[in-house]
Order: structure tokens, then C-alpha cells, then sequence
């Protein structure tokens, strides 16, 4: 499934908090869980046969980028240097890893 999608899941889960976007979560910033829950249910929408329990872990890694204000460094490129740094910092992609059971490849090696 997640090969399969039309980006990385992490640059879906991004997206689905962009206010001009259709189904966006923006208005849930800063409510913590509520935000979250909603980026999920926004990544299963759009990953067609991603378990819940999967698009929960990307809801909950861009929670974590949020909460650990990170959301600013990503907000264009999930892969850049600042916003890699900053994740990393906060532990999310390791979360997130922990929580998917995969590794976070999105990125190409630089």
C-alpha cells in the first residue's frame, strides 16, 4: 500500500494539514489528539487499503512534528536538511519507525 501511493506518506500526512486543501485537519491545531486522529483518518482517505492502525502512526508522527514545532522546517520538503534535524531531534521518525515496524526511507540517502 504504501508503495503504491501517490507520495510518501509522510509528505501525505503533511498535506492533510494544509488549509487549501480539501479535508484538511488545519483546524486542529493544537488540539493535540483531535489533530491527530484527523491526519490519520485524511491518510487512510487517501491510501487506498492502509490499515487505521498504520495511518495512525503517520497522524501520530505529524502530531510530533507539530508538538515539537518542527512543522515549520517541513512544511515544504519533508526531506530537507532543518526539518530532518528537527524530527530526528524530536524523535519522531523513531517513533514513528517504532510505531509502523518499517523503516522511514522516504528520504533519498544524500
Amino acid at each position: 500500500m504504501i508503495d503504491s501511493a501517490e507520495d510518501s506518506l509522510r509528505n501525505i500526512a503533511r498535506d492533510c494539514a494544509q488549509p487549501n486543501l480539501p479535508g484538511n485537519c488545519a483546524n486542529l491545531v493544537g488540539n493535540g489528539e483531535l489533530y491527530g486522529d484527523c491526519i490519520s483518518t485524511c491518510v487512510e482517505n487517501r491510501v487506498e487499503g492502509l490499515s487505521s492502525e498504520c495511518a495512525g502512526c503517520y497522524g501520530d508522527a505529524e502530531r510530533c512534528s507539530h508538538d515539537s514545532f518542527c512543522i515549520s522546517r517541513c512544511r515544504l520538503n519533508t526531506c530537507s536538511t532543518p526539518c530532518l534535524e528537527c524530527l530526528n531531534g524530536a524523535d519522531c521518525i523513531l517513533e514513528l519507525e517504532e510505531c509502523s515496524g518499517i523503516p522511514d526511507d522516504t528520504c533519498d540517502e544524500p
